[in-house]
C-alpha cells in the first residue's frame, strides 16, 4: 500500500513539474478588440501580462497542482491585491492556453484570463 501510494505521489509531482515546465518561457497572446493584443509571457516562477506596447501590466507568481493554476498577483499598473489570487482549471493544447475560472475576487484578471490565448514563438 505505501508503495502504491508513494508511486502516485511521484507520478502527480512529475505531472505538475511537466506541465509547469510547459509553460516556462512561452509567450501567449490574445485580442482584445479594440484594446489591441495583449502577450502573457511565463517564466520559470512567473507570469507578466503587456499591453500592446509592451509595457508590463501586471507581474506576478504561479503555481501549478494538476490542471489547476493559481496566479497571483505582486506588481504593475494593473495588479490585483496579493490576497485575491486567482484560481483556474487550465489546458494547453496545439499552442492554445485557456483558462477556465474556479475562483478569483479580481474581475480585471478574471476577464482577461477567460479567452483563449495562442502561443508565439520568441
Amino acid at each position: 500500500m505505501k508503495t502504491k501510494t508513494l508511486f502516485l505521489v511521484l507520478i502527480l509531482s512529475s505531472i505538475s513539474f511537466f506541465v509547469k515546465a510547459q509553460l516556462a518561457g512561452k509567450t501567449f497572446q490574445m485580442e482584445l478588440g479594440e484594446m489591441g493584443t495583449f502577450n502573457l509571457k511565463f517564466s520559470e516562477k512567473t507570469y507578466e501580462v503587456l499591453n500592446p506596447m509592451g509595457e508590463v501590466l501586471v507581474k506576478g507568481d504561479y503555481k501549478i497542482e494538476e490542471d489547476i493554476i493559481t496566479l497571483n498577483d505582486h506588481e504593475g499598473p494593473m495588479a490585483c491585491p496579493e490576497s485575491d489570487k486567482g484560481k483556474y482549471r487550465f489546458s494547453l493544447k496545439e499552442g492554445q492556453f485557456k483558462m477556465d475560472l474556479i475562483s478569483d475576487n479580481c474581475g480585471g484578471r478574471s476577464n482577461i484570463a477567460s479567452g483563449t490565448w495562442k502561443q508565439i514563438e520568441k
